[in-house]
């Protein structure tokens, strides 16, 4: 009788609504997996991330959901492409241009977002393309209020803004995909709010200032990246 009350309380949790978790505990709208109908993934299968000390930056370079239904749409096809060549999600985070916080990969859990650079390293998402899409308002603060959360959760992250102006990309807390491999992801127009986030962010962090390297392609004339790769590879 005692194993089936259990079961009954933990399946009513998988269905507690993500405004729920919103309004009581995150300062952010938490899409759960159950809400967007997320295929089921072994928990075992999940390997751990280690220490968590920083956070890349990317976009999808696919579709640019008008709503929340679209989005939804759009995570399941993230989903099933990544677990073609990956693990699960990808991402530990993906956000809609309407501001919800998708959740994926558990963040203490090893993404296959950053080649060579995954452990210890968050990989939150943009729905979209930006090097033509245009980063919304409400996807900004989301991604702000995210973070911050995530660097209470994880003081390793506020630690490696001291060294937000490293000449190693690997060693800042806030970095770009294209900083640490050959794409133009995150896309030329979230590049160019990275200076404005991290301040956002890491209001005084007791660091060396932050130092903006101008990433976009246009400053490059294109030659240091490859086009995007799609979610049917890996990187």
């Amino acid at each position: 009788m005692k194993a089936v009350r259990a079961l009954f309380m933990y399946a009513a949790l998988l269905t507690i609504p993500a405004s729920s978790f919103a309004e009581d505990k995150l300062p952010f709208n938490l899409v759960t997996r159950e809400q967007w109908g997320a295929q089921w993934v072994n928990p075992n299968s999940y390997t751990s991330a280690g220490t968590i000390v920083k956070f890349t930056l990317h976009h999808t370079a696919m579709a640019y959901p008008a709503n929340l239904e679209a989005a939804k749409t759009e995570m399941r096809k993230i989903q099933k492409e990544v677990m073609t060549w990956g693990t699960d999600t990808a991402y530990h985070y993906i956000i809609s241009p309407q501001g919800d916080v998708f959740q994926g990969i558990p963040d203490d859990k090893l993404g296959t977002h950053a080649l060579n650079d995954n452990y210890g390293n968050i990989g939150i998402c943009f729905m979209g393309n930006y090097m033509n899409d245009t980063p919304t308002r409400e996807s900004q603060e989301a991604f702000v209020n995210l973070v911050k959360y995530l660097k209470d959760k994880y003081p390793g992250i506020a630690q490696s803004a001291k060294r937000q102006g490293d000449p190693d990309p690997k060693r800042r807390a806030f970095i770009l995909h294209r900083e640490t491999y050959a794409t133009l992801c995150p896309g030329d127009k979230l590049v160019a709010l990275q200076g404005e986030l991290f301040a956002r962010i890491f209001s005084d962090p007791k660091s060396e200032p932050l130092v903006y390297r101008d990433y976009t392609a246009a400053a490059t004339g294109g030659e240091a990246y490859m086009p995007d790769v799609q979610l049917s590879s890996p990187w």
